[in-house]
């Protein structure tokens, strides 16, 4: 099945949401996405209208997906808004029964990436991982 326009369309407006949304969901307004383009894409963007908006039903990170008017109201599967480190530390917390949110995750992600001893650790473990000595 080829690409089509309204499915590279409908793509940017998921990944945009996706980007945005800290809870697993994302509210775009049509309207609102059409005024970053000139008067010849309005125009596509109106007269494909249906098209994308069927393209973003069909997107695979997608969960659940609501149109009201020119509002696109997005569900995510979780699986689409984390990153390697966000679903090792939301798997961690399955496994201890914690039912994290997804700002919870990303909280603590940022955590793990921006902490102090973030640094130190990696560069013990690539010492450790390439057969250098150990410093304690």
């Amino acid at each position: 099945m080829k690409v089509t326009i309204s499915d590279l369309i409908a793509n940017d407006i998921v990944h945009h949401g996706m980007e945005q949304t800290s809870t697993g969901n994302y509210i775009e307004s049509f309207e609102d996405y059409m005024k970053e383009f000139d008067d010849d894409s309005k125009k596509y963007l109106t007269e494909h209208k249906e098209d994308i908006f069927n393209s973003i039903s069909c997107n695979p990170n997608i969960a659940e997906v609501d149109f009201d008017k020119d509002d696109i109201n997005m569900y995510f599967y979780y699986d689409g808004i984390f990153d390697r480190l966000d679903k090792a530390i939301y798997n961690a917390s399955q496994v201890l029964g914690e039912n994290l949110e997804i700002d919870e995750v990303q909280e603590i992600s940022d955590e793990v990436i921006y902490g102090e001893d973030l640094s130190r650790v990696l560069t013990n473990f690539i010492k450790m991982f390439k057969g250098y000595r150990m410093e304690v």
